[in-house]
């Protein structure tokens, strides 16, 4: 427990430890198999990724809390809050939204696109 960490934390921290101790093999492959399914889920139908992505805001949340005591910001000494931040606004940015009416530009709609309106067939030369 560092300095200034509030009691709280460090209880959290000292369980967390009791609870894996022995199991270092087990929750690795958990953890990485948890981290692959975030890192693929992206690409999976829009509610899985939004359920995948939710599993990455709990697991950056719980490594910042667990692994990392919030960066060390509540003990006064700390520079910066750490990674969790970054992980949960990252998720944030990947969530999925509605899909997109129109990916060509203006100017390439009716040439040759068969899913938009005024598509025609260009004859070969």
């Amino acid at each position: 427990m560092a300095a200034g960490e509030p009691g709280w934390l460090g209880s959290i921290r000292q369980h967390s430890a009791a609870l894996l101790a022995g199991q270092g093999l087990l929750a690795s492959v958990l953890l990485a198999i948890a981290l692959a399914m975030v890192a693929v889920g992206v690409y999976l139908p829009r509610p899985a990724a939004r359920a995948t992505l939710l599993l990455a805001v709990v697991l950056a949340a719980a490594t910042w809390v667990v692994g990392q005591a919030l960066g060390g910001i509540l003990t006064g000494m700390s520079t910066d809050p750490g990674t969790g931040p970054l992980l949960m606004l990252l998720a944030a940015a990947y969530w999925p939204t509605a899909a997109a009416r129109n990916s060509a530009p203006d100017d390439e709609r009716g040439r040759g696109w068969p899913d938009r309106p005024g598509w025609r067939t260009v004859s070969p030369r």
